[in-house]
């Protein structure tokens, strides 16, 4: 039996038709959500996008300071 393994961090995963683990496809969905929000609102900072999408600020900067929109 093939083993199936998340394509982002390598962990195993229990749905093979899925690319992501659990963790990691919460975390690419939060960056859509995020990134989304800042092409529709160019002009907010970390703390509107906290504030609207529901997300810690310290996830918003961890998606900023790793360079994800630039």
């Amino acid at each position: 039996m093939l083993q199936k393994l998340c394509s982002n961090c390598g962990s195993k995963k229990e749905d093979s038709a899925q690319e992501y683990c659990d963790e990691c496809g919460k975390e690419y969905s939060n960056y859509n959500m995020v990134k989304e929000f800042i092409r529709n609102n160019p002009n907010t900072n970390a703390i509107e996008v906290a504030n609207e999408t529901g997300l810690d600020l310290s996830k918003i900067m961890k998606f900023l300071k790793g360079g994800l929109f630039s």
